[in-house]
């Protein structure tokens, strides 16, 4: 894969993968948030019919007569009246006695006489409760007792269907089962509780469920339950939160092919030309067809600030070849005054490392010495130690001087100062390990350094020393991101980095300069 391509398949991906978890966490809160307002006001909405169901229930007239009655009787008291019923409930006077007198009263009535008034009462309050089941949208209500002899009985049951068929079934009303019940009855959650179950009868749906006591003469004589069917909302809701899904998913990926457009259009290209341009210029060194490039970038943006920097660049790198090429035909050898120059001028560049260049050939030509290698070597590799970063004339002013850590293009331009500077000395045959230096003094001794990733006895002996004097000025100097080192721990990087970083040789040649320098005159 082209690395264009490589950097919008990057980019597509991030963007992409950013959508989804964002389109992945609105799902997932739509569903919760709208979860919890249906399931609030439907808590609302339910203890406001509980408490007014519960409270009809609590005041019907010999509500207690009732409630026992339906317990003994279950099946009788849910079924149809007949003429029969009618007949005997317009022939009665006992509706008009007494209250306080009524429980007597109707316990004293002939069976058929107490069946027709109990099958009135349960028909007069499941003709109300189905009226406010078909306001409200529930499933079904039901009066459960919780005493005695009869625990879990469906006393009462209304329902959408009219279906009266699990009255006298039991409900399952094990406190494990239900804990809103086993609340309300040890008194720890107040007067109303909630729960999703399954059909306490078939077991199949599931039902959101809320609970109240029935009270009368100060005892708990049944639960009254209200049932909502939970798949039907699930559905509902699942189907809303599925468009909901869609409708976010189309819109993401709009917006995130015009923000790909856009990138690709602002950012890709620019990039793409820019590396295009250099690779170009790096071949054929055609500063003016580098500069017409350079100039397509649209202005006004950090591309284009960097874009006018590479085009000094190639600007500067061809005046400075044009220079040495010049200064290499009249004179054919580069004197002492006029590198140094070219090193004051490289070290210009960084504020933060002036004199970098000087130091580096210092410390260069010492090690030498110290290896016992001849004067012209030690003169030649004092000339490399200054020239060595001269490739960074090529490098913008900003990448070089930045306090934040590079971005990964920066730091493949930065890293690129080995290849300008061997290209600007390439030219220069009288002292060819100028441009040696300059290329490879960023190589490792285990072959893990740059450009050429060289190894052992394939890096040049002078670079190695050079390359060991560059990385011990580098950590005793002040930099853009933090003060130069103390000695001990620049040694103790030397020493650590023998074999690796290093030639064995030229490191411990370094290890004993150092540890020569008591007074550390050897930092910036």
């Amino acid at each position: 894969m082209k690395p264009k391509n490589k950097l919008e398949f990057r980019l597509i991906l991030s963007i992409g993968s950013i959508f989804i978890l964002a389109a992945a966490i609105m799902c997932v809160n739509m569903y919760i948030s709208s979860r919890n307002i249906f399931l609030s006001s439907k808590n609302d909405l339910m203890i406001h019919d509980l408490t007014r169901t519960k409270n009809y229930f609590q005041e019907l007239r010999c509500g207690e007569w009732y409630f026992r009655y339906w317990k003994e009787h279950p099946d009788l008291a849910a079924a149809p009246m007949t003429d029969e019923d009618f007949i005997i409930l317009t022939s009665s006077d006992y509706m008009f006695h007494d209250e306080t007198e009524d429980m007597k009263f109707l316990d004293s009535l002939p069976p058929k006489n107490q069946l027709a008034f109990a099958k009135k009462m349960y028909s007069t309050c499941s003709e109300w409760l189905e009226d406010e089941l078909d306001t409200d949208n529930y499933d079904g209500l039901y009066f459960i007792d919780i005493s005695g002899e009869y625990v879990g009985s469906v006393l009462f049951q209304v329902s959408k269907d009219r279906d009266r068929s699990k009255v006298g079934k039991l409900w399952n009303i094990d406190p494990d089962a239900h804990p809103p019940i086993r609340d309300i009855l040890s008194g720890g959650s107040g007067d109303v509780g909630f729960e999703a179950v399954k059909d306490p009868f078939s077991g199949n749906s599931d039902y959101y469920t809320g609970y109240t006591p029935v009270i009368c003469n100060g005892s708990i004589v049944g639960i009254l339950a209200i049932t909502y069917n939970w798949d039907d909302f699930s559905k509902k809701l699942t189907d809303n939160i599925i468009l909901a899904v869609l409708l976010t998913a189309a819109g993401m990926l709009a917006i995130g092919t015009v923000i790909v457009l856009l990138v690709r259009s602002i950012a890709v290209k620019p990039v793409t030309l820019m590396q295009h341009t250099v690779r170009r210029y790096m071949e054929n060194k055609d500063s003016s067809e580098a500069a017409d490039n350079f100039d397509k970038i649209k202005k006004g943006s950090e591309l284009a600030l960097l874009a006018d920097d590479l085009k000094s660049m190639t600007l500067e790198t061809d005046k400075y070849i044009a220079d040495i090429r010049a200064a290499s035909e009249h004179e054919r050898v580069l004197t002492k005054e006029v590198m140094e120059a070219l090193a004051h001028t490289i070290d210009a560049k960084d504020k933060y490392t002036n004199g970098h260049s000087e130091r580096v050939a210092i410390y260069s030509r010492m090690i030498a010495k110290q290896l016992g290698l001849s004067e012209k070597e030690q003169e030649d590799i004092y000339y490399m130690g200054l020239l060595h970063d001269i490739g960074k004339i090529g490098i913008p002013n900003d990448i070089i001087n930045k306090t934040t850590k590079l971005t990964d293009e920066e730091y493949l331009l930065m890293k690129n100062h080995t290849v300008m500077g061997y290209e600007i000395l390439s030219e220069i045959d009288c002292l060819p390990d100028l441009r040696s230096a300059a290329r490879w003094h960023h190589e490792c001794y285990d072959g893990s350094g740059y450009p050429d990733r060289l190894a052992g006895e394939d890096i040049p002996f002078l670079v190695r020393i050079i390359a060991v004097a560059d990385s011990y000025d580098a950590m005793t100097s002040n930099r853009s991101y933090r003060k130069y080192l103390p000695q001990e721990v620049a040694r103790a990087e030397i020493a650590k980095n023998i074999g690796t970083q290093f030639d064995p040789r030229v490191a411990e040649c370094m290890l004993k300069i150092i540890d020569l320098d008591t007074d550390y005159s050897f930092h910036e």
